[in-house]
């Protein structure tokens, strides 16, 4: 009889894990859509760009989550855009927050920007145009004030689904 309650346990751990799973999917999906609504109506965005993402999180697995954006422009300038949320944790002493893009192999690091607020939901972004190429850039890492990894990912060539 014990045996049939442990499998309940786990049967219901696992279906909540892939509950988690797909409202994370979606949510990325959703942040994906934003920044595709958000390319169309930018003026000068060259069509042949390259899209990279990043589904941001904590190392620590602490609350919070964002999304990151490059745009490798053959014509013209490359875009950041990192959005975060869920924040709501982070006090006024770690702020602002840095976002950087880190280059693939060597040290390299590029400032995005700051983040110097946040919502009341732990919401807030950047963005930066670069004349530099970010070809060579393979990963986004967002830090507080004190150098605390507070999320960080890795930038994938973005694919649409539509």
């Amino acid at each position: 009889l014990s045996g049939l309650g442990w499998g309940a346990v786990m049967a219901g751990r696992a279906e909540r894990a892939q509950r988690r799973a797909a409202a994370a999917q979606q949510r990325q999906q959703e942040a994906f859509r934003r920044f595709e609504d958000l390319l169309t109506r930018l003026p000068g965005v060259d069509p042949e760009a390259i899209a990279e993402t990043s589904t941001l999180l904590s190392p620590r697995l602490r609350e919070g989550r964002g999304d990151a954006l490059v745009l490798l422009s053959p014509s013209g300038d490359d875009l950041a855009f990192v959005l975060v949320s869920g924040l709501s944790e982070v006090r006024a002493s770690q702020l602002p927050l840095e976002v950087r893009l880190v280059g693939n192999g060597a040290r390299r690091e590029l400032v995005v920007g700051q983040i110097r607020t946040l919502n009341s939901g732990g919401e807030g972004g950047v963005y930066r145009s670069f004349s530099e190429g970010l070809r060579s850039f393979g990963a986004v890492v967002i830090r507080d004030a004190r150098g605390t990894v507070l999320l960080n990912g890795t930038l994938s060539v973005y694919e649409s689904t539509s």
